[in-house]
């Protein structure tokens, strides 16, 4: 018993004597058990790591690279914050901790990754640390907080400051160890990027050399100044076909001559592959005056040929229709359609939105209509790359706004695959009843050209893109330069409707043909003649020759080439069906491509390209959209079909002179026929 007692004693003695002093260096770490018997901790430890490095000391920032896309891109960087005391004894204090941050940035915001659960309010009360967001235990959860830059137009520079409080190394209740750490954006005196630093042509073709920019933009404080471009390497199978002037400059963002940082000065590249697959990788080198890298800033240009991403766009509507119909416009409903990649390689979807037909009603729209690219979990996505075999989730949502429609709308997004060139597809989005007709036309601007004393005809397809019939009530011809209120009454001495124009009633989702003829003058002098076509039709049901709506009016633009020259022969194009051109079922995408033979005048040169849908079966949606219609250098476009029977496209080609823009020529327009099983 006395060996046992002395034992005792001794035991008692000296943990007394440990906790003496231990408590003389951190009592915030004194602790006792059921014995009466004290030990001692020490305190609570604050270890800051960012990207797993640990931070500089003020005022020094963590900053990110400037983001030149406009807002497409977000950067992130992590905030780790561990309790890392060293001895932990029976009970070991939390960490307690409390952040806070500026507001001076709106490209910077710092959410709460993880950890922020860890939630012990009365503990850190109790020590003096009331209001504490979390209480991280010895070695467990860290606390993640993000900060996260995205540029916007707002050139704000100031950076973030976050401010870190705790308990850390505490020697008594309530006091407090603050840490402050900055977030920034790069700032450049003078800065130079390229944009895209890399792209890859693909399936190029020496026959049509597609074309791309690049741009030039200004990541820096300073003006930055144009002062050349070439290739690292020489390759005749590239040619820079545009670029600035030397000493063209770009202000820095938030000049009132680049306010949201944005403007750019444009590279342009045009591929013509020749006979030989190897040696198609260039670097193109353009100088700045920009302080880094001798003032050069490069991007790698490349050329691939791989087949494209075959897939479908599936909506299963009850209609039997390629859109979106909400049978009672005073209910809010949601429709989904699949889009269905075949493979071979990915299939990449982005920029999907509800837009408006008419570009003035995009407010309108966008308060009611609501789409989104959604993967297989169910979580929204953009962009998104499409496996080969799976699918995506187009889901477009409509709220009420109230009495009445929202205006017409389609679905739209972007795709490409094979890292080829970008294409454009929309879906109409129909609301409500079929009370009001949705009329889009094609092309939105006609060029025709005709020797004087000759003449030429094209064609303008009017789709009604409702399921309520619609009634054209008059279209007519008027030199634009009339500014009257009956461009009927003054018609057009070069181009002319034929037949001439009657009242015509445009079935649900059908399309009418207008043929336009040009016939300039055989004395006439002028190069270039521009007139407008006016058509009007009933936003509403027509009955007993009335309207019972408004009668709504559209002007197309109709210009008119005067080929005084001979030595200048327009392009000729052909039109066909892609693929084996056998193969074409409802919901499949068909492909219309476009060939050209520039002739003796536009041999080699850089040709632009129009695709217009001019007929298709009774009930079909099917359309080119304006945005479609644009001419650029894409060779081809797609449409959706979405019944069976025939179809009819409309190409077009304008050649132009690379080094003389002002020498240029329309062919006429060829048709391709095709028939969906």
């Amino acid at each position: 018993m006395n060996q046992g007692f002395g034992f005792q004693i001794a035991r008692v003695s000296g943990l007394l004597g440990v906790a003496t002093a231990s408590v003389a260096a951190a009592c915030i770490g004194c602790s006792s058990d059921s014995g009466g018997q004290f030990e001692a901790t020490a305190a609570p430890k604050i270890a800051l790591t960012i990207a797993d490095k640990t931070p500089s000391a003020a005022p020094k920032c963590t900053n990110f690279k400037p983001d030149l896309t406009g807002g497409q891109l977000t950067d992130h960087k992590q905030l780790v914050i561990r309790n890392t005391q060293t001895d932990v004894g029976k009970n070991p204090p939390k960490l307690c901790v409390k952040w806070s941050f500026t507001k001076n940035n709106s490209q910077l915001k710092l959410t709460v990754k993880s950890g922020g659960d860890q939630k012990d309010e009365t503990y850190c009360a109790s020590k003096g640390y009331a209001g504490y967001n979390a209480a991280i235990p010895v070695n467990g959860k860290p606390l993640v907080l993000e900060i996260d830059y995205q540029s916007n137009a707002s050139g704000d520079a100031d950076p973030m400051t976050v401010t870190i409080e705790s308990n850390s190394d505490a020697i008594k209740n309530g006091q407090v160890n603050t840490r402050k750490l900055c977030f920034g954006i790069d700032l450049l005196g003078t800065c130079a990027a390229v944009f895209p630093s890399e792209y890859k042509f693909a399936n190029a073709t020496k026959a049509n050399p597609p074309t791309q920019c690049f741009g030039v933009k200004n990541c820096g404080t300073a003006p930055l100044v144009f002062k050349g471009a070439d290739f690292e390497t020489s390759n005749a199978q590239y040619q820079i076909v545009e670029q600035p002037n030397a000493d063209d400059t770009i202000a820095p963002k938030g000049d009132p001559t680049n306010t949201d940082g944005q403007k750019e000065l444009k590279v342009c590249i045009r591929y013509s592959p020749d006979d030989t697959p190897d040696n198609e990788d260039v670097t193109l080198v353009v100088t700045t005056n920009a302080s880094a890298d001798g003032g050069k800033v490069k991007a790698l240009i490349s050329h691939t040929t791989e087949a494209e991403a075959k897939w479908k766009v599936d909506c299963s509507d009850p209609n039997g229709k390629i859109g979106f119909f909400f049978p009672e416009a005073e209910k809010p409903g949601k429709k989904t359609c699949k889009v269905i990649n075949d493979g071979p390689p990915p299939l990449k979807v982005q920029n999907v939105a509800a837009a408006p037909v008419k570009s003035n009603d995009e407010e309108a729209v966008k308060s009611a209509l609501k789409c989104q690219l959604f993967d297989i979990e169910g979580k929204p996505q953009n962009p998104y790359a499409v496996q080969p075999g799976k699918s995506a989730d187009l889901i477009c949502e409509y709220t009420p706004q109230g009495a009445g429609k929202p205006p017409a709308a389609v679905a739209t997004f972007s795709y490409s695959s094979a890292g080829g060139n970008s294409g454009t597809m929309t879906i109409p989005i129909l609301v409500g009843g079929c009370d009001a007709p949705s009329p889009e036309f094609g092309p939105t601007e006609l060029w025709q050209m005709a020797k004087p004393g000759e003449s030429s005809t094209g064609s303008i397809a009017v789709a009604n893109q409702s399921c309520a019939g619609m009634q054209l009530v008059t279209a007519c011809i008027a030199p634009a330069s009339y500014k009257g209120n009956e461009p009927c009454q003054a018609p057009s001495k070069n181009h002319s409707l034929e037949p001439a124009f009657a009242p015509v009633s445009v079935s649900a989702y059908g399309v009418a043909v207008l043929k336009v003829k040009f016939a300039p003058d055989a004395k006439a002098t002028t190069k270039q003649i521009s007139d407008l076509l006016h058509v009007s039709y009933c936003n509403g049901i027509w009955a007993s020759d009335k309207c019972t709506g408004t009668i709504e009016k559209r002007a197309i633009n109709l210009t008119g080439a005067v080929a005084f020259d001979d030595k200048v022969t327009p392009p000729a194009v052909t039109c066909g069906l892609g693929g084996d051109g056998t193969s074409v079922t409802k919901g499949n995408l068909a492909t219309i491509t476009a060939g050209v033979k520039g002739g003796p005048t536009f041999d080699n040169q850089t040709f632009y390209y129009r695709f217009v849908l001019s007929g298709r079966p009774g009930g079909a949606t099917a359309w080119i959209s304006e945005a479609q219609q644009s001419t650029d250098q894409q060779s081809w476009t797609k449409i959706l079909p979405d019944q069976p029977g025939s179809y009819e496209v409309l190409c077009q080609v304008q050649g132009v002179k690379t080094d003389d823009a002002t020498t240029y020529a329309w062919s006429a327009q060829v048709p391709v026929q095709f028939t969906v099983k």
